[in-house]
Formats: structure tokens, sequence, C-alpha cells
């Protein structure tokens, strides 16, 4: 299929690292620290049986993870499908959970935010749908910024019939809220304006 031939080759090296400390957790699945080389990032699904098949969500994500080139969005640089996990690189801290951010680096994840969403939207053709603080990640020591969490991405290419059940409420567009199933790339920029209005 040509959605599984656009997912990175399955490293036998990486298949053997042992995940170490538990970082985060979703809805769908939870998030470890590994080391290999350098210190990477493993995504694991929650309660996932590969007998019954892999969660679309997280077929989706790594194939869009898979095929980005973009400096400021994620990319999978190892999939291992029997244990329905990916790896990425370390990118650095939740934004929402950081103590401390000047003014310089403030103006920098902005410009960031916006320059991977466009790339996203223009470029790919995809929504993210789930933007917020606790989605983008930063790392003071190299000053990237990268966008994650695409398991509820779409691709579209105009406004359509979709679930309107996405974005988390407070970052929801009012059309969102007002329930309409209708939308289209303009509600990503409505989450990221309340992102930057929680950084600034």
């Amino acid at each position: 299929h040509k959605m599984f031939s656009q997912l990175p080759a399955e490293n036998p090296e990486i298949i053997r690292t042992v995940c170490s400390e538990k970082i985060g957790e979703g809805t769908y699945g939870e998030v470890f620290t590994c080391t290999f080389r350098k210190e990477l990032v493993v995504k694991c699904d929650k309660d996932v049986d590969t007998k019954d098949g892999i969660q679309y969500s997280s077929l989706r994500e790594w194939v869009i993870c898979s095929t980005n080139r973009h400096y400021n969005l994620p990319r999978a640089i190892h999939v291992d499908m029997n244990k329905s996990r990916a790896v990425y690189p370390y990118y650095g801290k939740q934004i929402r959970k950081m103590c401390s951010v000047t003014d310089n680096e403030k103006i920098s994840i902005t410009q960031q935010i916006i320059r991977g969403i466009a790339y996203s939207h223009c470029s790919l053709g995809v929504m993210n749908r789930d933007i917020k603080t606790d989605n983008i990640l930063y790392d003071q020591d190299t000053g990237r910024c990268v966008i994650i969490d695409w398991g509820i991405g779409r691709h579209c290419a105009e406004s359509a019939n979709i679930s309107g059940q996405m974005y988390t409420l407070w970052y929801r567009p009012p059309e969102v809220l007002l329930g309409s199933k209708r939308y289209d790339f303009s509600a990503d920029i409505w989450a990221v304006g309340m992102v930057l209005v929680e950084i600034w």
C-alpha cells in the first residue's frame, strides 16, 4: 500500500532500544525517552494488540511525520509496526511547562510556529487540528521549536465536512464551538492565535 511505503525502514538496533523515563501521556499514547547514540523520544500506542490492527490515527501521524522535511515539524526516524511505536529526535520541552522565556525567545517561537503551520497548510495540505501549548516543543539550547502530535491531522484542500470534536476546548474556533462540521485551515490559525496569547 502506498501509505506503508512512505514509512521509514525499520532499524534493528533501534528496535532493541529500551525505553526509560516516561515523559508524557495522551488519550491514545504514551511518550518515553531512550538513548540510541543520542537522546530520542519513543511514542507508543496505549493498550494496543497489533493483531487487531494499528490505530489509524497512529498510521496517519507516522506517514505525515515520515514524509515531512520542515525544520519546525517532527520527523519520525523509525517506525516499529510490530510494537505500534515511533521514534523521534528529542525536541525539547512543552512550552506550557517552561518556567522562564525571554522576549527574544517568544519572538522566535512565534515565527517558528507560523512557519511550521504555513508549511503544513501550503506544502503538505494538512490541518493539525490539535494545536495547543502542550503540543509545541522548544529547545532552549538550540532555539528550535517543533509542532508535534499529528495523529488527528487531516489532508484537506478546502472546506469539507469534518468531525467537530477536535481541538482542545480552549483552542476551538467559534464555528467548531457552535457545532459546525465544515471548516478549513483557518481553524488551525485560530488555535495558533490562542497559543500566542498564552505565550505573550
